[in-house]
């Protein structure tokens, strides 16, 4: 039974939950969908979906792949991959996730969009309290800077020496 996706998967979302910005990032991210049947008919019921995530439009990098069974309710489903190596997002420009469903071919990739909040995350013009930064324009408190501009008045690069 070949499969379409008639709605193009109309939500696809990074799971960034809205834990605060100093908890550990979600390694997970949610897929929703509709799928149906060549001839447009609604599935229903579990399916076996693999997703696959790419690095490239044409489908050749594959950077994440995982096998779950996923319950459809007419047409519609809502899944979570799990496990993902976040570098993925740092270190790619563009991703695309591929979904075979039931033994059936791949369908079509799908480019993967951030989430506004997930987007503005990879680079920070200020912030609060820093583990690590290799750049930082603005901070509050850094345990670790390779270089910083504006620190406050009080700070000191390099540290004064104590004789």
């Amino acid at each position: 039974m070949t499969l379409r996706v008639p709605l193009l998967l109309s939500l696809l979302l990074l799971a960034l939950s809205a834990a605060p910005a100093w908890a550990e990032p979600i390694d997970e991210m949610a897929i929703q969908g509709y799928l149906a049947t060549s001839d447009g008919a609604a599935l229903d019921g579990p399916v076996d979906v693999v997703a696959t995530i790419y690095s490239d439009a044409a489908g050749t990098v594959v950077v994440h792949t995982q096998s779950l069974t996923v319950d459809v309710d007419r047409g519609f489903f809502t899944t979570t991959l799990t496990a993902i190596d976040l570098s993925i997002f740092a270190d790619n420009a563009e991703l695309f996730l591929g979904l075979a469903v039931n033994g059936d071919p791949e369908m079509d990739l799908i480019p993967i969009a951030t989430t506004p909040w997930a987007g503005s995350a990879s680079h920070a013009v200020t912030a609060d309290e820093a583990a690590t930064a290799d750049y930082a324009t603005t901070a509050a408190s850094a345990t670790t800077a390779t270089d910083a501009n504006n620190l406050p008045a009080w700070a000191e690069w390099p540290p004064p020496t104590t004789a």
